[in-house]
């Protein structure tokens, strides 16, 4: 079992970084120019990684639904998941790590399987999705059983829950 602040210097230690360390119980490590991973610490033995994924923006019901749909399909997202930021509305990609089930060999792999899931992300995973979103709201204005599925307008701001 490691605690978060040992993760915190395991991390560094990895990535040949100086010694990191939560600000407001939050971290950012610049893992390449376009993706910035931080680290959540939510109680000593959990930390949560997440990322912005930017090309998302903020989703439309077509889009959640695409996101529902990776996450159900797993694959994609590892053990992490597609969710919104409670704050801002922005896509994220986010995993929860139980740091008392991890030593310290297995928090490197994680950190760099999330690297990677995120990386995916970036690129050939927000393309599909992107055009997974366009599908879905396609076939629903094409439905004439149906009214459109109404967005969200500039401005409103969507229910969240965070279990």
């Amino acid at each position: 079992m490691i605690s978060a602040n040992h993760a915190l210097d395991t991390l560094a230690r990895k990535l040949g970084l100086p010694a990191l360390a939560f600000t407001e119980d939050q971290v950012g490590i610049d893992v390449m120019p376009e993706l910035t991973i931080f680290l959540s610490r939510l109680d000593d033995t959990t930390l949560e990684a997440s990322c912005l994924i930017e090309h998302l923006g903020h989703p439309d019901a077509a889009m959640m639904q695409a996101m529902l749909e990776a996450n159900h399909l797993g694959g994609a997202v590892g053990a992490g998941r597609l969710a919104l930021d409670g704050d801002t509305g922005d896509v994220i990609l986010c995993e929860s790590w139980n740091l008392s089930e991890l030593d310290p060999a297995a928090l490197e792999t994680r950190f760099d399987i999330f690297a990677n899931t995120a990386a995916f992300w970036l690129t050939a995973g927000t393309e599909g999705l992107l055009e997974r979103g366009n599908t879905l709201r396609a076939a629903r204005s094409e439905d004439a059983g149906l009214a459109p599925d109404p967005s969200l307008d500039e401005g409103q701001q969507p229910v969240f829950m965070r279990l």
